[in-house]
């Protein structure tokens, strides 16, 4: 009977690669909280120099807003719309028969994922879509490390997946807009792609 002894070198390479990539994973975790973070900050500031009542969506409230008010304004307040009441049977039009804002210019994914979050967690849609949006965008994150990594380097991918951290359209990663969601599904894909799963890709 043949004994197969593993070459050390090739163990201590494989032991470090795994190491390493959790160390990597720890880092782009890292970076992306440190950024949400600062950007929270930020958004806090903001809103604090708002007033309530003059913001979209803010149902008759009054005194200085908070970050969750500002985290679901504009396109979040159509989501919010959709998550609570779906979308209109009819298009709805003005006296010349133009057709008005409604909720049909959005795509239903994510006020999907919100609306079975807060059937599970009870949680309100002010928290739970924003919170939504901030786990997708690190997990898009942490998507990006296989895509990246073997093609440019851990080093490389840290920094590029900081600059997706940090750009100065980031915050939109906190916010109930789909951005974050639209970005996993695309990391995901080109992973696909990149290796072969034309199932998943196509």
């Amino acid at each position: 009977m043949t004994t197969v002894t593993a070459d050390p070198a090739t163990v201590r390479e494989t032991w470090w690669h795994r190491l390493s990539a959790r160390r990597l994973v720890w880092a782009v975790l890292g970076v992306y909280l440190l950024a949400r973070a600062f950007s929270a900050v930020l958004l806090a500031w903001v809103a604090s120099q708002q007033d309530l009542s003059t913001m979209p969506g803010a149902d008759g409230g009054t005194g200085s807003a908070s970050y969750w008010d500002i985290t679901h304004i504009w396109d979040g307040g159509w989501y919010r719309t959709i998550v609570e009441h779906g979308y209109p049977s009819q298009l709805p039009r003005d006296e010349s028969g133009t057709v008005q804002q409604n909720p049909w210019a959005f795509f239903p994914a994510f006020p999907m994922l919100v609306r079975g979050l807060m059937t599970l967690t009870g949680g309100s849609y002010a928290v739970v879509a924003p919170t939504l949006s901030l786990v997708l965008g690190a997990a898009a994150a942490v998507l990006m490390i296989p895509l990246l990594r073997p093609r440019i380097g851990a080093t490389a991918t840290l920094c590029t997946i900081a600059v997706y951290a940090t750009c100065p359209m980031s915050p939109v990663l906190q916010l109930a807009y789909t951005e974050s969601l639209a970005m996993l599904l695309l990391v995901g894909f080109l992973l696909a792609v990149s290796r072969g799963e034309w199932a998943i890709g196509g």
